[in-house]
């Protein structure tokens, strides 16, 4: 399968041009087009499973992240050098 001037891999038993799978690293559920439903068990069997965050969980992780950067000694934006 050629996609833009690269090669792309498509595992064996998979149709070129099939999705990977998408679950929930905090919940487990699985995306399944616009919906996140429980994962099965051929799902999770998978070997090309990539992790995100459903909605709800999303909305959970943003907000946490919006309290802790409010408990900070500079604003959010403020570029720290390594």
């Amino acid at each position: 399968m050629l996609i833009f001037g690269y090669i792309a891999y498509v595992p064996e038993g998979r149709k070129a041009g099939s999705s990977m799978l998408v679950q929930c690293c905090e919940c487990g559920l699985v995306r399944r087009g616009k919906t996140w439903k429980p994962a099965n068990k051929a799902e999770l069997e998978r070997k090309d499973i990539s992790h995100g965050y459903c909605p709800r969980c999303a909305a959970k992780a943003f907000a946490e992240i919006r309290r802790a950067h409010r408990n900070l000694d500079f604003p959010p934006d403020t570029v720290l050098s390594a």
